[in-house]
């Protein structure tokens, strides 16, 4: 996603892009909706599999597709197993948003500038003249909304730039993403006090991952039931990195990424939460092979901080089983 764009065949349609109106920045939907009205429905509701969702990173033009695939795969997948799913959403959108009204493909056009000049390889852009692809690109925007609120997020907010918090010893993006994901997890444990139980699992994702129907079904990962009081975290293979995947391979294993995690409740916890819990010696431990079986280089230097943290706390980091 981050070498230019690419064609994808996928199964659902694009909608028609509209005019949209959102005035706020922040929205708490509260308690949600249930037709578990009965005492014999509520106790078989509180066997169900429980999934929260969390959402966090920037929105870029590949997010439409991301998020369409993922509800295809993730969230259908789920329900498909009877499974109860709530999504939290905090998001960058880069710019900030107008106070007068104006339709939502121009409140991101500085963003699809700097994602245009910043991220993309006009040489590997394939058919079509660079306008022609830039105004795709602005033409998505405005389906970002639809896409997002298909979902029907339990929460959502957007935010301008990063989220700060910079920890001594790692870069500004990589505190940042530990501060998103730490801002989500206080947002699942609102929710699960407000409406007083616990999820099962906490899955953490990116808008502008793509996971295809194809080969991607999570209704037949086994973890679901096998794991739910597991003690491993599970992520995507890390499977563009052939010398790392020959390195762990040899130790049993294969290297993850972090843009998918997967956990039972109390082992996302420490992932979730690490950037509360980031200090030297966690910098350390991600940077030995002790704590970390993929220590080597800065590439993964992200994954690496989870691991040896969620290791520290006596749990471990696999790839998904079915992957």
């Amino acid at each position: 996603l981050n070498n230019g764009p690419v064609e994808v065949e996928t199964d659902f349609e694009v909608p028609q892009t509209g005019d949209l109106d959102a005035d706020t920045d922040s929205v708490d939907l509260g308690e949600v909706t249930t037709h578990h009205q009965t005492k014999k429905q509520d106790s078989k509701k509180d066997k169900e599999l429980s999934v929260a969702v969390c959402f966090t990173g920037a929105l870029r033009m590949a997010s439409f597709y991301g998020l369409k695939s993922q509800e295809e795969v993730v969230l259908k997948g789920l329900r498909s197993l009877g499974a109860r799913v709530e999504t939290f959403m905090l998001v960058q959108t880069g710019t900030k948003r107008p106070q007068n009204g104006t339709r939502y493909e121009d409140q991101q056009k500085a963003l699809i500038e700097r994602i245009w000049h910043n991220k993309m390889n006009p040489r590997k852009m394939g058919k079509g003249s660079i306008e022609e692809v830039r105004k795709h690109a602005v033409g998505l925007f405005p389906l970002l909304e639809d896409a997002l609120m298909a979902w029907k997020p339990a929460y959502l907010e957007t935010y301008e730039g990063k989220p700060g918090g910079l920890v001594p010893g790692i870069s500004i993006g990589v505190s940042s993403q530990f501060l998103s994901w730490n801002n989500c997890w206080k947002k699942v444990v609102e929710f699960e006090e407000k409406n007083n139980f616990q999820f099962d699992f906490i899955l953490r994702t990116r808008t502008d991952l793509f996971l295809s129907p194809k080969y991607i079904n999570v209704a037949d990962w086994n973890l679901w039931s096998k794991q739910k009081h597991g003690n491993s975290a599970y992520g995507l293979c890390k499977c563009h990195r052939p010398r790392l995947v020959r390195q762990t391979l040899a130790e049993g294993k294969l290297p993850v990424q972090d843009p998918f995690y997967l956990a039972p409740r109390k082992v996302a916890e420490v992932f979730m939460t690490q950037y509360e819990t980031m200090d030297e010696n966690a910098i350390k431990r991600a940077r030995s092979k002790e704590f970390c079986y993929m220590a080597g280089d800065g590439h993964d230097m992200p994954e690496c901080n989870s691991i040896a943290n969620i290791k520290y706390h006596g749990y471990e980091m696999n790839v998904v089983p079915a992957m």
